[in-house]
């Protein structure tokens, strides 16, 4: 399962978390501090991948999961290099992803992405790994 943001798409705006229970149950389950700290996170990821397209419009894959048990058959291979010949080669438009996992890296690079940006996210004393990706 994927979820791509077509070039140009807004940002989510709260009402629209709200609309997904995304402002209701998880600062609540998780508490607020941590979802503060996930939005602050959010913010410089997006912020990077943004400067990384020089603030160009790009299809951007915010998400993609592949059941563990399904992942050596590669449907994931599959499904992205399917999305990406049919959606987005067919724009004028490039793709952007980021990636906190190494793995990912590797399996990104098989369709085309490279890492344009390798930079730690560091909020609130905490830091990750975070790699932006175009193609």
């Amino acid at each position: 399962m994927g979820f791509w943001h077509p070039p140009g798409s807004p940002e989510a705006p709260l009402p629209c978390w709200h609309g997904h229970d995304l402002l209701g149950k998880p600062p609540f389950r998780h508490g607020l501090k941590t979802f503060r700290h996930t939005l602050k996170v959010i913010s410089v990821i997006e912020t990077r991948r943004r400067a990384c397209l020089n603030r160009s419009p790009s299809w951007h894959l915010n998400n993609m999961i592949v059941r563990s048990d399904c992942q050596v058959r590669g449907p994931g291979s599959r499904i992205l290099q399917r999305e990406l010949s049919y959606v987005v080669d067919t724009s004028p438009f490039p793709s952007s992803l980021g990636t906190q996992k190494p793995h990912n890296v590797a399996f990104n690079e098989r369709p085309g992405f490279q890492v344009v940006n390798d930079e730690s996210v560091v909020i609130d004393g905490r830091s990750f790994s975070n790699r932006i990706m175009i193609r």
